[in-house]
């Protein structure tokens, strides 16, 4: 017997609106489900659907994961990905992509539970404070 699947709900739904800021309008509109919540000893499988031309952008995981596109088309730099497509994005890389001119629903796998958004902006941030940590680490006798 199949476990019962959760509604697709609007990611503004399911993401906190203090972190709306890093997402677009149209990402926001766009739907979610998560299919398997995962733990940290267990995957975690989501589905979403994205509104026609919606651009998701530049971002990382501390996971890694790949994307699986079950509808329309979604574009990965300047790599295009239709249905059956997939590619695997290692954790903490720097990535970002666009919907079709229909759209897309795509399936994300991740090891396990608990995924982390971190922007572009955060992610640079994390790099600097790390850059100035083993600076000064070196620097002391």
């Amino acid at each position: 017997m199949m476990p019962d699947v959760p509604a697709l709900r609007p990611i503004a739904e399911v993401i906190s609106p203090e972190r709306h800021h890093h997402f677009s309008s149209a990402e926001l509109e766009s739907a979610i489900r998560y299919i398997r919540i995962g733990d940290a000893a267990s995957p975690q499988l989501i589905e979403i659907v994205y509104l026609p031309d919606t651009h998701i952008d530049v971002h990382a995981h501390e996971e890694d994961e790949i994307i699986y596109v079950l509808r329309g088309q979604i574009l990965l730099g300047r790599r295009p990905l239709g249905p059956g497509g997939s590619v695997f994005v290692q954790q903490n890389t720097l990535y970002a992509f666009r919907a079709g001119p229909e759209g897309a629903a795509i399936l994300i796998f991740r090891p396990r539970g608990g995924s982390t958004y971190i922007s572009a902006e955060e992610f640079r941030d994390t790099a600097t404070q790390r850059r100035n940590r083993d600076a000064a680490s070196e620097s002391q006798p």
